[in-house]
């Protein structure tokens, strides 16, 4: 039996998982400390080759967060004020301001109501004689699709950077995520698949200019041998050499965690049939990581928050993420549309409720978790 008092966590366990890699943790950070070379030293360079490989790129550059990762990539694609940038409304805050940053506009295209990610007829119709790049979101561990929205992009010349914060470990007819625009970028925040002890993210290219260029970016605008700033535009924004050794112990098992992810949403899929509740959709040729476990549930707004609320009192960590679009966030007022032109979004902000998925969460949570759902659906 669950006892409710213990609260079933959404995302990572990230204690839990401390416990278990305890040992290789805490010997690679008192190494790292021991060695004093703290920022850009070894064991960032170490991570940064490891993780290119993972995601099948030539090229990876660690840095403070994945919201400067995306601006640092736009800026050195030459994005900028009086460029467009098309991207989903469903999605982090975070991946439109590292666009306005840029001093780009956002424009919003609509999203695939089956898989939560931008419809690439949508986007077509979106583009503009303004149109500078497009930012496809990975959401929750699935790509977007990618072929139609590469294509559509090559025709009219706009850059592709893949907003892969959600989605280490997603694979798009066998290559991984992040392979397949210009650039792509990561987050390691503690609670996603590949977690870090604070902030850090990553860029990853092929294109050996920008991979140069975002990596004097990523430190004041410096060339690399010498404190002469050449990048208009440069911030502070590097992955400490803690981090990097924690997330390289973590690489070593990050394909059995993707693996217990899946067989987790596996699990999942089964407990819900014939509930009425709908469950991820994982179109032909994607492979979805479940970063998080989002579904829909019958009824209105109101009955969703009212079954968040029973889920969080019984003990559950639900989520609702993204139940208000970006372009109808405050801070967004001035690219928000009229109600009804982003539907297939709009529906999704009205019936999505992220149940706890991660490789730690055992079949009796996710019993509990069902039972309760059960009794409402």
């Amino acid at each position: 039996m669950i006892d409710p008092s213990r609260q079933i966590v959404l995302g990572n366990d990230v204690q839990q998982q401390y416990a278990e890699l305890k040992h290789e943790l805490d010997a690679a950070m008192s190494r790292v400390i021991a060695d004093g070379r703290l920022v850009l030293g070894p064991a960032v360079q170490e991570f940064e080759r490891d993780f290119a490989a993972f995601c099948g790129t030539p090229y990876a550059l660690g840095v403070g967060t994945c919201t400067d990762a995306l601006f640092m990539a736009l800026t050195a694609l030459g994005v900028g004020r009086g460029d467009e940038v098309i991207t989903s409304p469903v999605t982090f805050v975070a991946t439109v301001s590292a666009i306005v940053r840029t001093g780009a506009t956002p424009v919003f295209a609509d999203i695939d109501p089956a898989s939560f990610t931008l419809d690439a007829s949508a986007v077509a119709d979106a583009y503009t004689e303004r149109t500078r790049a497009i930012v496809p979101v990975h959401l929750f561990g699935l790509t977007a699709d990618m072929d139609p929205l590469l294509e559509d992009a090559r025709r009219v010349g706009a850059a592709v950077v893949e907003d892969a914060a959600q989605a280490v470990g997603a694979a798009y007819w066998g290559r991984p995520a992040g392979s397949f625009g210009d650039a792509a970028v990561f987050s390691f925040f503690p609670t996603k698949n590949l977690g870090c002890y604070g902030d850090g993210g990553a860029v990853v290219t092929g294109d050996p200019a920008l991979h140069a260029r975002i990596g004097r970016l990523r430190e004041h605008g410096f060339e690399p041998d010498g404190y002469v700033a050449v990048e208009e535009g440069g911030i502070n924004s590097r992955l400490d050499c803690v981090q990097a050794a924690v997330l390289s112990v973590k690489m070593r098992t990050l394909r059995q965690d993707i693996a217990r992810r899946i067989a987790v949403a596996a699990r999942y899929d089964e407990l819900l049939r014939d509930t009425g509740i709908r469950t991820p959709e994982v179109p032909v040729g994607r492979t979805h990581a479940f970063h998080q476990y989002t579904v829909t549930v019958p009824g209105g707004p109101e009955h969703r928050d009212e079954t968040l609320a029973y889920l969080r009192k019984n003990g559950v960590d639900a989520r609702v993420f993204y139940g208000r679009l970006v372009p109808h966030q405050p801070a967004m007022a001035a690219y928000a549309g009229a109600p009804g032109r982003w539907p297939a979004a709009e529906r999704y902000a009205d019936h999505a409720l992220s149940l706890p998925c991660h490789p730690r969460l055992t079949a009796d949570q996710q019993s509990y978790v069902c039972a309760l759902l059960k009794r409402r659906y």
